[in-house]
């Protein structure tokens, strides 16, 4: 398929795999409301949000040096190849989703304009075994947010990323 393009404010977006028109809607999963936290140097963070389900736990982290990457996901207990995760490269713009459970994850991706009003860039459910990639571009600066979830197994989500 050809790659796809929109122009949102202080964002542009490709998605590499198949096209879609993204609007500005906040959903209940979405990020608003999240305090930003200033960019500290760790690896494993604490989730802002981890509704976890008995049996479900949430992992977040960030990394700095050459990949600046930060990854959202949830895993189950008894379970290490079933998981659900969203990876971020806050440097390039990247994020790759990747759903290995049984059943729909939703991911999320929102950003902070100057004003401080909040903005969808990716709202995607991915069905099992399926994995998407997404490229944007990000003022330097702006505050990103990542969430990861669904109804039957809890959310996780980190909103204290910074494009660099």
């Amino acid at each position: 398929m050809t790659a796809s393009t929109a122009q949102q404010g202080d964002i542009y977006m490709k998605n590499s795999r198949r096209s879609a028109t993204l609007g500005a809607a906040i959903s209940a999963v979405a990020l608003t409301g999240l305090a930003v936290a200033p960019a500290a140097h760790a690896d494993n963070i604490k989730c802002d949000i981890s509704q976890m389900k008995s049996g479900y736990y949430s992992v977040c982290s960030r990394h700095f040096g050459d990949n600046h990457t930060g990854r959202v996901e949830i895993d189950m207990t008894d379970n290490s190849e079933w998981r659900a995760m969203a990876y971020f490269n806050y440097k390039t713009g990247t994020v790759e989703l990747f759903n290995y459970t049984d059943r729909k994850i939703r991911y999320i991706l929102q950003w902070k304009d100057s004003s401080g009003k909040a903005h969808t860039s990716v709202d995607q459910v991915l069905t099992p075994g399926n994995t998407e990639d997404w490229h944007m571009s990000f003022r330097k600066g702006t505050q990103i947010g990542v969430a990861v979830g669904s109804t039957s197994v809890g959310k996780a989500a980190m909103g204290s990323f910074r494009a660099g």
